[in-house]
């Protein structure tokens, strides 16, 4: 099957197979594949976070019943939200990777680089920080 997907997918508009697709460097294009993949579900719960003059802005993903909504707003919203927007440096993905191990306080954060890694960390429980 996945021979004739990417067979399929050479001469048509479809999206290219998760396994060797790269994110996007545009946050709107992940988070609408996001979207699409997820088929819309309401349960999908996605918050910017901008900086104070709004030049770099973060999505965070989860699906809400499997995730939990108290722990993410807690260990992760409230910390890049209070840091992105007292933070008077420019910001670039670089400066918020490197600090976002010592801002939040969760365990198990990795860097994703294929959009896979990323859908797989949002279905089994994970929350996605995309820049």
């Amino acid at each position: 099957m996945g021979t004739k997907y990417s067979k399929k997918f050479k001469g048509s508009k479809r999206l290219p197979p998760m396994n060797t697709s790269p994110l996007s460097s545009e946050l709107h294009r992940n988070i609408a594949r996001l979207k699409q993949e997820l088929g819309e579900s309401s349960d999908v719960m996605i918050r910017f976070i901008k900086n104070k003059d709004h030049s770099f802005v973060v999505g965070i993903v989860h699906i809400d019943g499997i995730s939990n909504t108290q722990h993410i707003n807690q260990y992760i919203i409230e910390p890049l939200s209070k840091w992105m927007i007292s933070s008077d440096t420019v910001f670039s993905v670089q400066d918020v990777h490197e600090k976002l191990e010592p801002i939040l306080s969760v365990s198990g954060l990795k860097v994703g680089k294929r959009f896979a890694e990323v859908l797989t960390a949002v279905l089994t429980g994970g929350t996605a920080i995309i820049m």
